[in-house]
């Protein structure tokens, strides 16, 4: 006789804590980044980060093949912001170690878990600040979701001072 498990959500039992707990979130692995303010984790979950106002992901450029029919690989040309803004996330968080904080709201709108992120091997950066600091999102804070808002408001008025990322004139 096998066991079978039948989810919560179908018997309408009450979820044990060990799925509630974000302890099965201090150690996870980023699998890839979709756009500047959110990302999949390898459970193949998505996150949002808090505070962060994207812009749009950059368009997929035209794939060039030679004459054997091989792709062309060229350079990235950092042509608009949204690019720019990417590729830095993508660099900074893509196949990384990350833990991630959750505020008084944990999931958003689908389930997508909303966070506060920080890398595994710089404990003391928070992504979500460093990603404003560069200037490569506009800031968002929305209630109920304000725990840092301080750290986050500080990031965004250094990146408009030293017009940096999306603040360049």
């Amino acid at each position: 006789m096998a066991l079978q498990l039948i989810p919560a959500a179908i018997t309408g039992a009450e979820q044990p804590e060990m799925f509630l707990s974000s302890s099965s979130y201090d150690h996870v692995q980023v699998k890839e980044v979709v756009s500047a303010g959110s990302f999949y984790l390898a459970n193949d979950e998505l996150v949002r980060m808090i505070g962060l106002k994207a812009p749009d992901r950059p368009a997929p450029k035209k794939i060039e093949r030679d004459q054997f029919g091989f792709v062309v690989q060229e350079e990235f040309d950092f042509e608009t912001t949204e690019d720019m803004a990417f590729l830095f996330v993508k660099n900074l968080l893509e196949e990384q170690w990350v833990r991630l904080e959750f505020d008084a709201q944990k999931r958003g709108d689908e389930q997508v878990l909303l966070a506060y992120v920080y890398l595994i091997d710089k404990p003391d950066l928070m992504v979500n600040a460093e990603i404003l600091r560069q200037g490569y999102c506009s800031l968002s804070l929305q209630q109920p979701n304000l725990k840092h808002q301080e750290k986050l408001r500080s990031a965004y008025q250094e990146a408009r001072q030293e017009k940096r990322g999306i603040h360049i004139e």
